[in-house]
This record gives C-alpha cells, sequence and structure tokens, in this order.
C-alpha cells in the first residue's frame, strides 16, 4: 500500500483496521475513522457517516494533487456531478466516446482535459450563486470587443480586499 489515499473525520480516533473502501469505485482509499462495523443477521456490515462528504474530500483529493487523472478518477468525479457521459462530454467540447475511452483506460486524460475536469468538479462544488457569479464574468469575458485597445489596470484596496477600479486617476 504505498499510494493509498487515507480520508478520517475530524474529532475522532483512528480505528486500529482501515477500512480499504473499494466501493467509490477507487482502489487506493482507505478510511481511518468516520465508519462502524457490526455483525447483521445477514453478515458483517459496515456504514459510513456522511458519505456525500466523504466523496467531497476524495474528489476535491483528485482535483488538488499533481499527477494525471486516471481513468478510474475521471469516472468517480464525472459520477460525483452527476453527469453523463454525454453531458460531462457536451460541456468540455468532447464526445461521449471520448469520455468513455478515457474512463476505460482505452485513451489517457490529456493536458487540457486533465485541466477541464478538475476546474469544473471545483465550479460544481460552488455555491449556486457563485456559479452564477462566474458564469456571467465568464460571459462577459467571451462577449468583450476584441478590438477594443489594450488599456492600463487600475486596482484599488478597500477594507484590505483588492479590487479593479473603474474610476481612472
Amino acid at each position: 500500500m504505498t499510494d493509498e489515499r487515507k480520508f478520517g473525520l475530524d474529532g475522532e480516533g483512528h480505528n486500529p483496521e482501515p477500512l480499504h473502501y473499494t466501493q467509490c469505485g477507487l482502489d487506493d482509499v482507505y478510511l481511518v475513522n468516520g465508519f462502524s462495523r457490526e455483525e447483521t443477521d445477514y453478515g458483517p456490515a459496515t456504514s459510513i457517516r456522511n458519505v456525500d462528504g466523504l466523496h467531497r474530500a476524495i474528489g476535491l483529493h483528485i482535483v488538488e494533487h499533481r499527477k494525471t487523472i486516471s481513468a478510474k478518477e475521471m469516472k468517480f468525479l464525472r459520477r460525483q456531478m452527476d453527469f453523463t457521459q454525454q453531458e460531462l462530454g457536451n460541456l468540455m467540447g468532447i464526445t461521449d466516446q471520448t469520455i468513455a475511452r478515457y474512463e476505460k483506460g482505452e485513451t489517457h486524460v490529456t493536458g487540457p482535459v486533465n485541466r477541464l475536469i478538475r476546474f469544473i468538479f471545483v465550479y460544481h462544488l460552488l455555491p449556486d450563486e457563485a456559479q452564477r457569479e462566474v458564469l456571467k464574468r465568464l460571459k462577459e469575458l467571451m462577449e468583450s470587443d476584441d478590438t477594443m485597445p489594450d488599456r492600463a489596470a487600475h486596482f484599488w484596496a478597500h477594507d484590505g480586499v483588492w479590487q479593479e477600479s473603474t474610476v481612472v486617476a
């Protein structure tokens, strides 16, 4: 277990035996706490607390690390965003078959796709209002007139936060 990823809940002690959490579709995820094991009439059972939070943490771990996203990680991220291959392909400007080839490991995730899936996942985690603001700014940027001459950028600090100034001195 050299490249394992370990996850746990704050405020809980570590379980003496980590849980190899393969139900997420990844091979190298281990839980050090946040789960319980018990015997039932049907055999052993494991329950995990806050599965949504765990999957969010796993997704953030994937997008925050520099290595190229693997086939299984691509599929994990897509599923966490609740996209079909067609929906993700449309969003990224590629076909659903290309997404399928990435997820099967038939094609390596390329640099631009590697970056874009990370951005889309992080964007997906934003609250609705923040998503609308990002989209508004992107739309304004894409609709801007490229023929306008460049101008100097002016910034001002207000309460310790830098902002672009609309007033030119």
